[in-house]
C-alpha cells in the first residue's frame, strides 16, 4: 500500500513540476524559431494582429510561428506573441491590415477634471 501512495505521490508532484515549468516558460516568452537572418532565440514581445477575419488573423499568426494569445472579434483581430522577424512578414500579408504594438493604454482624466471648472 505505501508503495501505491508513493508512486502517486511521485507522479503528481512531477505534474505539478511540469505546470509549473509551462508557467515559468509562458512568463519569460522565450520561442525558437528558424528564420534565416535571426538568431535561434529571441525574446518575443506581444502585438495585435489585424486581418479580414479573427480566423485570418489566427492563421496568418500561426502561418509564421506567432503564438495567439487572445480573440479580438469587435476589431477582426488577435492579440499575439511575436519575434520581431514574424512581424515582418505579417505585415507583407494581403490578408493582413495591421500589426502593432500591445502596449498598456493610459486613461487621462483631463477631460473630467475641466468638467465643473468654469
Amino acid at each position: 500500500m505505501n508503495s501505491k501512495i508513493s508512486t502517486s505521490s511521485k507522479i503528481v508532484a512531477s505534474c505539478l513540476l511540469a505546470l509549473l515549468s509551462i508557467t515559468s516558460w509562458a512568463e519569460t516568452s522565450v520561442i525558437e524559431i528558424d528564420l534565416p537572418g535571426v538568431d535561434a532565440v529571441e525574446a518575443a514581445a506581444g502585438y495585435i494582429v489585424q486581418a479580414t477575419s479573427v480566423e485570418a488573423a489566427v492563421r496568418a499568426v500561426e502561418s509564421v510561428g506567432g503564438e495567439v494569445t487572445s480573440k479580438i472579434s469587435t476589431m477582426k483581430a488577435v492579440g499575439a506573441r511575436l519575434l520581431p522577424a514574424q512581424v515582418e512578414l505579417l505585415k507583407r500579408r494581403s490578408d493582413v491590415r495591421s500589426v502593432i504594438d500591445d502596449v498598456p493604454a493610459e486613461a487621462t482624466n483631463a477631460r473630467l477634471a475641466s468638467v465643473g471648472t468654469s
